[in-house]
């Protein structure tokens, strides 16, 4: 599943919203981020122990936070990759 924050008081609560959800992740798949986005995150579900996936790639336009955040804030480095062995 992809999840997306659109905007910093998503971000500042801590709210994900579903954007798409793969039954299959063994072929290639295409996403439209439709916009600017301020966080995204991959979570893998119902994966086995040793799961491993092939390279993600993302092309993302992160919303322009120049307004809202502070010096403690992080800059965009982290992507959470997440699985959830079941």
């Amino acid at each position: 599943m992809i999840y997306v924050q659109k905007s910093p008081e998503e971000k500042e609560a801590g709210t994900w919203t579903e954007l798409k959800n793969f039954e299959d992740i063994s072929t290639d798949h295409t996403v439209d981020f439709d916009g600017q986005v301020v966080g995204v995150k991959v979570v893998y579900a119902n994966t086995l122990e040793y799961f491993t996936s092939g390279e993600i790639v993302l092309n993302v336009t992160f919303a322009n936070r120049s307004e809202t955040s502070t010096e403690n804030d992080h800059e965009v480095r982290r992507i959470i990759n997440q699985a959830d062995i079941s």
